[in-house]
C-alpha cells in the first residue's frame, strides 16, 4: 500500500524526536519539493530518480553546519532506541529551531534534537547549472560559466556581468572567497560542494532552509 503523503502546513511545537516519517513519506515529500515524482516502486535509486528528472543528489555524512551551509531541504537517516531506521525531513532553519516535515504536518523542534540518534547521514537534491558535470577553468565561458557569475552576484547583492562572462582571476578570486567564508578548500575549484552552497546562499533554484536574507 502506498504511505500517506508528506504535508506541511502549520508548524506544531512538540518535546519528542522529529522522527515520524518513513523512508518512502521523507523522499516522496522531498521530490515533491522539488517538484517532481518519487516512485517507491523504481528499482532504481533515490539518487538515479532524481538524476532522470535533472536533478543532482548528494548523500553524505555532516553535521548541522553542514546543512546550514548546504542550505536545501535534506533527509535525515537516524536510528532509534531499538536499532530501527527513521527518515525525518528537515524542511527549515531558524535560529534554534528546526522544522521537519511529518505526516501530520510541520513539526518544529530545538535543534539540539537532531543529535539524538543521527549519525550525520544525509542525503538531499539539488540543481545542478546547465551543461553539468562541467571542469571551469581559467578561461572558461559558457552557460555554466553565465550560472557561476549570477550566483555569486546574488550572494555579493550585484549585478551580473553583462555578455558570455568569462571565468578569469577576478571570478577565480571570488570564489575562493566564497569558498573561505563556506567552510571549504580555497582552491577555485567549482565542484558539488562549492555549487551546492552557492546556489542554497544565493537562495535561488529550488526549495532552501533558510530564504536569503532580505527576501528573494
Amino acid at each position: 500500500s502506498v504511505s500517506p503523503p508528506v504535508t506541511v502546513p502549520s508548524v506544531e511545537k512538540k518535546e519528542v524526536h522529529p522522527v515520524t516519517t518513513t523512508r518512502e513519506q521523507a523522499f516522496r515529500a522531498l521530490f515533491t519539493l522539488w517538484q517532481i515524482d518519487y516512485d517507491a516502486q523504481d528499482k532504481r535509486s533515490i539518487c538515479e530518480q532524481a538524476r532522470a528528472k535533472g536533478l543532482e543528489c548528494m548523500e553524505r555524512k555532516g553535521s548541522l553546519d553542514t546543512l546550514v551551509q548546504m542550505n536545501r531541504p535534506a533527509v535525515l537517516r537516524l536510528v532509534g532506541a531499538e536499532g530501527k531506521e527513521q527518515y525525518p525531513l528537515l524542511v527549515a532553519l531558524s535560529g534554534e529551531s528546526a522544522s521537519f516535515a511529518t505526516v501530520h504536518g510541520t513539526q518544529e523542534v530545538n535543534v539540539r534534537e537532531i543529535a539524538r540518534g543521527w549519525s550525520g547521514q544525509y542525503i538531499l537534491l539539488w540543481r545542478p547549472p546547465p551543461g553539468y558535470p562541467v571542469h571551469m577553468k581559467v578561461g572558461s565561458r559558457g552557460p555554466s560559466v553565465s550560472w557561476l557569475d549570477s550566483q555569486l552576484a546574488l550572494v555579493q547583492g550585484r549585478k551580473g556581468r553583462a555578455g558570455l562572462p568569462v571565468y578569469d582571476q577576478d571570478m577565480v578570486r571570488q570564489v575562493k572567497e566564497f569558498q573561505v567564508t563556506n567552510g571549504l578548500v580555497p582552491d577555485g575549484i567549482v565542484g558539488p560542494d562549492t555549487m551546492i552552497r552557492l546556489s542554497g546562499a544565493a537562495g535561488q533554484d529550488g526549495p532552501v532552509l533558510r530564504p536569503k536574507a532580505g527576501g528573494g
